[in-house]
């Protein structure tokens, strides 16, 4: 529902100003930066998989391959050396993380199942 949705859109952006502001309060503003660079490409792939597995169009498909990935894909490739190959796997590992649950929330629409 349009509710559910600006609500779970609000909540992101609450979730990523204060991630922003820990960021820079506790140094780690490139860890963070590739996790959300993460979190965007991989938001633009998962809006242009929908497409292509539903032959429809969808919301976020045009912004996802015009915006999302080239934007995405190049901060990773900017920040690349900005620390080391483990800590920038991490962040990679969980922007992939957050945007697999994004995905599962949007699918259930909220729906839960019982066993």
């Amino acid at each position: 529902s349009s509710a559910r949705f600006l609500f779970l859109t609000s909540l992101g952006w609450v979730l990523m100003l204060f991630g922003i502001f820990m960021a820079r309060r506790f140094r780690f503003l490139e860890w963070l930066a590739v996790c959300l660079c993460t979190v965007e490409a991989a938001n633009g792939v998962s809006h242009t998989i929908t497409a292509v597995k539903m032959s429809a169009y969808n919301p976020g498909l045009v912004s996802g391959l015009l915006l999302f990935i080239p934007l995405g894909v190049a901060g990773l490739c900017l920040l690349w050396k900005s620390m080391s190959g483990k800590r920038y796997l991490t962040a990679l590992a969980v922007g992939v993380a957050i945007q697999l649950i994004v995905s599962l929330l949007a699918v259930s629409g909220g729906r839960t199942h019982a066993s």
